[in-house]
């Protein structure tokens, strides 16, 4: 799963050159993690400031990503590091740059092709420009149960089930 994550953290992106015969390469960091040396979690520290609508949008991302990865061809669910904080202030200030992700929860075969599912979501979720598509994630967030009852195929990410 490490190896998985580690080799998706950068977005590599060419913007749209004129007329010329080079073009420009950009390398955008997503997320950043240690390795875990012990334990059945990695937390992930996003790197929302780097998404190009993070301006308009700021903390909000963390939650449209959360609900992002759990539809389409994603389906996996993360737990957002807000609710881990020890207090309203940290929750604000930092919680929500956070994603921790469980692997002790699910066979490594289904745990390997999460964290691939995982990585082409927030690659995808980096390519939006439109301002509408953030609105309507935001506009979806429900309760984690309504969330889990309704994506069939959902492979648990989050550690809820007892992790």
């Amino acid at each position: 799963m490490c190896t998985i994550l580690d080799s998706g953290s950068v977005l590599i992106t060419t913007p749209p050159t004129r007329s010329h015969s080079w073009a420009v390469v950009k390398k955008v960091k997503l997320y950043d993690f240690s390795w875990p040396r012990a334990g059945m979690f990695i937390w992930l520290r996003m790197h929302f400031f780097s998404h190009p609508l993070f301006p308009v949008f700021k903390s909000a991302l963390s939650t449209a990503l959360m609900v992002w990865l759990t539809g389409g061809d994603y389906k996996v669910l993360v737990t957002t590091g807000a609710i881990f904080a020890a207090n309203d202030e940290i929750k604000e200030r930092e919680g929500w740059e956070y994603f921790r992700l469980c692997f002790a929860a699910e066979e490594e075969e289904n745990v390997d092709l999460a964290a691939e599912r995982f990585v082409e979501g927030v690659k995808a979720f980096w390519e939006v420009r439109d301002h509408e598509v953030i609105k309507k994630l935001l506009e979806e967030v429900k309760s984690d149960d309504e969330v889990v009852g309704e994506q069939e195929g959902l492979v648990n990410l989050a550690g809820f089930m007892g992790c």
